[in-house]
């Protein structure tokens, strides 16, 4: 719950079934991030609520969303 809070609580309340890109460096791509608490007081795990995507970096995230739409 303490990681959740320190990585998810600058975040706002989102929607349920929103889509998050996750870009972690280092170390962090390494943390489960689909298993942590969904929302403040929740033991749902964030998978539940949301889609979770994850890319290496920002710009390979952008490269994939322009190569998508040229499909």
């Amino acid at each position: 719950r303490d990681l959740a809070a320190l990585i998810l609580a600058p975040l706002p309340d989102l929607p349920a079934e929103t889509r998050l890109l996750l870009v972690a460096p280092g170390l962090l791509q390494d943390v489960p991030f689909a298993a942590l608490p969904a929302g403040r007081g929740s033991r749902a795990p964030l998978v539940t609520r949301h889609e979770i995507v994850h890319a290496p970096s920002a710009a390979a995230a952008q490269a994939m969303a322009v190569a998508a739409t040229r499909r």
